[in-house]
């Protein structure tokens, strides 16, 4: 077996893990300073997210996790998934081009689609507590799932594996310029082999538009 075929590759990555025991990366790039700053306004304890937003966002160049475009529908409790779709990242997959995001008190947000069509889903609600967390730094949707879970991203192939847990956060902040930030942090620690131990941290930043008003013409 040659070193450099795939196979060979993959045996020299397990001699030098099984010889260290564990390993460790991350990559986690800090939120855009071209961006406008975050607000400080809030809603009872919670930061203010409420607003109009463009559906279609655009992630920060520098990335630890890959927001690129999904296509077609996202499980229900992805833990794994970043994406520019603002209603993807709330679990929704709808031919949306505006995202209403609503707080009527700080413990509850609601999410609704604007030209959404007839097979829209009516308002989803989320209550602090049970689906979200607030603090100074931001509102957060905790997620995780079994690194074992068909889709869920590794550090390694899957057939190395044999056990872990992916742990996904989503923080939320509204911009002084009316826009909405999301920043996506992802832990990944894995088990290989039964013996072997490794973790990944990784960032990204993902930044949607506020919708704006259109203008009657005179």
């Amino acid at each position: 077996m040659s070193i450099s075929s795939p196979a060979g590759r993959t045996l020299s990555v397990l001699v030098a893990l099984s010889l260290g025991g564990c390993f460790s990366t991350s990559y986690n790039p800090e939120f855009p300073q071209q961006w406008p700053q975050r607000s400080a306004e809030r809603v009872g304890d919670c930061p203010l997210v409420a607003g109009r937003y463009q559906n279609l966002g655009t992630p920060s160049l520098l990335a630890g996790i890959d927001c690129s475009l999904a296509e077609g529908p996202v499980p229900p409790g992805d833990a794994s998934l970043c994406t520019p779709w603002l209603a993807q990242n709330f679990g929704v997959w709808r031919q949306a081009r505006v995202v209403t995001l609503s707080q009527p008190d700080g413990d509850t947000l609601q999410v609704s689609l604007d030209d959404s069509g007839p097979a829209a889903p009516g308002t989803r609600i989320y209550r602090r507590g049970s689906d979200f967390r607030c603090d100074a730094e931001g509102l957060h949707f905790h997620k995780a799932q079994s690194a074992l879970d068909p889709g869920a991203p590794t550090i390694v192939g899957a057939m190395l594996l044999t056990g872990g847990r992916v742990a996904t956060r989503r923080t939320f902040v509204r911009d002084r310029e009316g826009g909405l930030t999301m920043t996506m942090r992802r832990h990944v620690a894995v088990i290989m082999l039964l013996v072997i131990g490794g973790n990944r941290t990784a960032t990204s930043h993902v930044r949607w538009q506020p919708e704006r008003p259109e203008v009657s013409q005179p």
